[in-house]
Order: C-alpha cells, then sequence, then structure tokens
C-alpha cells in the first residue's frame, strides 16, 4: 500500500491484542488510492468492528473530530527520498494533537536542504532570535 497504511492498520491490530483499552477504534477516512485494499486488510484481520472509516469532510469537520474525539493524528508513512509529510501533520498541529509521522531523509539531510534553512531562518524570526 503507497502510504503503507498496512502498518498503521496492523500497528492497532497489535495494540487491539495487548490494550486494556474499552472498545479502542481507529478512525480512517475514504480518501486516497488504498482505500479498497485497507478494507480487504482490516475484513482479513477481523477488524472491522474496530474501524469507523468516515467520507471526505470538510476541513471543518475534520478539526472538529481530531479535537474532540481522537487521542492522535497519524500521516502517512511515505517512504519517498525526501518526503516529510502532507496535510494530516498540519491539520493535527493546528488543533493541538499529537500526530504520528514518517520523514525520509538521511542525517542531516532535511537541516541542510534550501527549504528548510528558510523554514528555520522564519522560526528564528517569529521566535525573536534574529
Amino acid at each position: 500500500i503507497s502510504k503503507h497504511n498496512n502498518w498503521l492498520i496492523e500497528g492497532f491490530r497489535s495494540f487491539l491484542h495487548k490494550s486494556r483499552a474499552h472498545n479502542p477504534k481507529l478512525i480512517l477516512i475514504e480518501w486516497g488510492e488504498n482505500v479498497d485494499e485497507s478494507k480487504q486488510l482490516i475484513n482479513s484481520l477481523n477488524m472491522d468492528n474496530n474501524v469507523i472509516w468516515l467520507p471526505i469532510l470538510p476541513r471543518r469537520a475534520l478539526y472538529y473530530i481530531l479535537k474532540f474525539c481522537c487521542d492522535m493524528g497519524v500521516g502517512e508513512f511515505g517512504s519517498y527520498p525526501l518526503s516529510l509529510w502532507g496535510s494530516t501533520g498540519w491539520e493535527c498541529f493546528s488543533v493541538g494533537v499529537p500526530c504520528m509521522l514518517s520523514v525520509n531523509f538521511r542525517e542531516y539531510q532535511f537541516l541542510y536542504s534550501k527549504n528548510s534553512i528558510r523554514l528555520l531562518d522564519k522560526f528564528k524570526l517569529l521566535a525573536g532570535n534574529q
């Protein structure tokens, strides 16, 4: 699966077997090219009762769900070179919800790219460290 949703689904299955949480749910959005494969995997792992599928929602509704219904957000686990994260990270961060993401950079590659240096300079300006 391109964004490695299978890692999340299989990890959640492991969590279900080890957790003492009462009726935990994984909330997924019906978005992306691997929805059918993800649904098949969930079904094959007998996890249908622990997964809630939501349709594509307006951002306002998504922010509400993240803020009031989720303990954590999860972005994509991209394996593409120089990949950071998509909109999921920003959506979680904007409402103060922890977010699990992956990045694919070699050591120091992100810190010393032209775009990241400009980004770090902006953070310094915002923090008052000119």
